[in-house]
C-alpha cells in the first residue's frame, strides 16, 4: 500500500469508530448533543436560528435533511436531524488527513521512516481529542477541518511566496467564522505567521486583519467582541484539572512537544532551512499558546481539543534532526497514548446528557406544558436542549434568574429539576451544570421517578 491509501485506510477506520459512537445510542451522545438538532428543526421550520450563533452548520445540516425529504418516504423529520447530525459529527474529523497528507506530502519534504509518519498521522484522528470532537462539537469539528486546510496553505504561501496562496489563506481564514473558537485561533496562527516571516513589516497589515476580524465578530454576536478586549478574565488556576487526567495528559505531552522541538530548533539551527525554521518557530510557539495552563476551564477545554493538528505537524518536521533514541521513542509514546484514548472511549464511550429512560418521561411533562411557544423552562445545562427539542418550549441556562423581563414575556415559567438519569459528562463541581435553584414563590406542578416541574408564581 502506498502513502495515500494508508491515509485512506486511516479515516476509514476513524470514521467507523465515530460512527459507532455516535449509533450506539438513540439520542446524541455529549453535553451538547440536543443543541444542533434544536437549532437545525428551528431552521427548517421557522426559517430562523431558534438561539444566535454562528449559523453555517445548522443551515448545512437544514440543507441536506431538506434534500432528503424530497427524495425519501415515509420521511420523519426529528428522526432525519438526529441521523444527519451524527453522520455530519462523525465524517469532519477524518477528513483532516486530507490536509495533513498534502502538509506531510509538499511542505515537510524531510525524509523519514514510514512506521514513523503513519503513527504520528493515527494521532490526529485516535488521540483522544479526535475521538471526544463528534457531533455534539460539530461545529468544533468542521471548524479544525478548515483550519488544518487554511494551515496548510498559509504554510504552502510561507514556502512559495505565490500571492495565490495567501488569498487561499485568508478565504479559508474567514471560512473558520463558523466556530468563534478557530476563528480566534486560526487568527492567532495567521498574525503569528506574519510576524515570523515579515517581521516589523507585518505589524500594519495584522493590525488591519485583528480589526477587520473584530468587527466581522461583532456583527455576528457583539458580547464576543467586548470579550476579546478582557481577554484575560479567562486566565485562572487550573484546579479542575484534578478531574480530567486525559487533559494533564495532553497538557504533558504538549509541553515534552515543545520542549523537544524547542531544543531541536536550537542544536539544529544552522542545518534546517530557513523556512523550515520559520514554520517550526510558528508550530512551536502556537502549540505553547494552546497549550498555556493557566486558562480557565472553558478555554483550556477547548484549545486542548485543537492541539492535536499542530503537535502532529511538528512532530512530522522535527524527525530528521533527533537523535535515535527520539526517533524511536516518540511514535513509542504516541502509540501508548493512542492506545489508552481508544480503550478509554471505547470501554467507556460517551454518553447523552441524560439517559435514554429520563428523555422518554419528558413525554409525560408535554401535557403540564399548555403554551409551549409562551413558555420558558429553566433547566441543567446540557438537558437543557433535550428539553428544546421534545418539549418545544424556550429554555435558560439553569444559573440565570427570573427577572422583570422574563416575567412579562413569558406566560409560562417553569423550572425543571432531574432527580435521577442524570450523567455526569464533567465530573467535578460547576454551577452551569447544576439543576435550577428554585425560588420560593413556586408551585410543584409535576413530579416524577425522574424530575419535578415547579412553575413560577408572580
Amino acid at each position: 500500500m502506498n502513502r495515500k491509501h494508508i491515509y485512506i485506510a486511516l479515516g476509514l477506520i476513524a470514521l467507523l469508530i465515530k460512527l459507532y459512537f455516535e449509533f450506539r445510542i438513540e439520542l446524541i451522545p455529549g453535553i451538547n448533543g440536543g443543541y444542533y438538532p434544536v437549532q437545525t428543526r428551528s431552521i427548517l421550520e421557522n426559517g430562523t436560528l431558534a438561539l444566535v450563533d454562528m449559523p453555517v452548520v445548522f443551515y448545512l445540516n437544514a440543507l441536506i435533511i431538506k434534500l432528503i425529504s424530497w427524495f425519501s418516504t415515509g420521511y420523519d423529520m426529528n428522526h432525519q436531524i438526529l441521523v444527519t447530525s451524527k453522520v455530519l459529527g462523525s465524517i469532519f474529523i477524518p477528513l483532516i488527513l486530507v490536509p495533513l497528507y498534502f502538509i506531510s506530502k509538499q511542505i515537510i519534504h524531510n525524509s523519514r521512516s514510514r512506521f514513523y509518519e503513519y503513527v504520528i498521522i493515527a494521532l490526529s484522528v485516535f488521540s483522544f481529542a479526535p475521538l471526544v470532537l463528534g457531533a455534539d462539537y460539530m461545529k468544533n469539528a468542521l471548524g479544525l477541518l478548515v483550519l488544518s486546510s487554511f494551515i496548510y496553505f498559509f504554510m504552502l504561501y510561507m514556502k512559495t511566496r505565490q500571492l495565490k496562496h495567501l488569498i487561499l489563506a485568508v478565504v479559508l481564514l474567514f471560512i473558520t467564522f463558523i466556530h468563534f473558537g478557530t476563528f480566534t485561533v486560526s487568527l492567532l496562527f495567521f498574525t503569528l505567521g506574519l510576524l515570523i516571516t515579515f517581521r516589523r513589516k507585518a505589524i500594519i497589515p495584522v493590525i488591519v486583519v485583528v480589526i477587520v476580524s473584530i468587527l466581522c465578530i461583532a456583527l455576528m454576536d457583539s458580547s464576543r467582541a467586548v470579550r476579546i478586549f478582557f481577554w484575560w478574565k479567562k486566565l485562572g488556576v487550573p484546579y479542575s484539572l484534578a478531574n480530567y487526567p486525559q487533559e494533564i495528559l495532553n497538557l504533558i505531552f504538549t509541553w515534552l512537544i515543545v520542549a523537544i522541538g524547542g531544543h531541536t530548533l536550537k542544536l539544529h539551527y544552522k542545518e534546517i532551512p530557513a523556512i523550515s525554521r520559520k514554520q517550526m518557530l510558528l508550530l512551536l510557539g502556537f502549540i505553547a499558546i494552546l497549550g498555556f495552563p493557566f486558562y480557565e476551564f472553558g478555554v483550556r477545554l477547548r484549545f486542548g481539543l485543537m492541539l492535536f493538528i499542530p503537535q502532529t505537524i511538528i512532530l512530522l518536521f522535527i524527525y530528521p534532526y533527533v537523535n535515535k533514541l527520539l526517533k524511536t521513542s516518540i511514535p513509542v509514546v504516541v502509540l501508548i497514548l493512542i492506545g489508552m484514548s481508544l480503550a478509554l472511549n471505547l470501554s467507556q464511550p460517551k454518553q447523552a446528557a441524560i439517559s435514554q429512560e429520563a428523555y422518554a418521561d419528558l413525554e409525560n411533562l408535554a401535557s403540564k406544558i399548555e403554551n409551549p411557544s409562551n413558555t420558558i423552562i429553566f433547566a441543567r445545562h446540557g438537558f437543557e436542549w433535550w428539553v428544546a427539542w421534545d418539549l418545544k418550549t424556550k429554555i435558560a441556562n439553569s444559573h440565570l434568574k427570573v427577572d422583570e423581563e422574563i416575567i412579562a414575556k413569558y406566560e409560562n415559567v417553569l423550572f425543571l429539576s432531574q432527580k435521577t438519569g442524570v450523567n455526569d459528562l464533567y465530573p467535578g463541581k460547576s454551577k452551569v451544570f447544576l439543576d435550577p435553584i428554585i425560588p420560593e414563590n413556586s408551585e410543584l406542578v409535576y413530579s416524577s421517578e425522574y424530575y419535578n416541574l415547579y412553575k413560577y408564581v408572580p
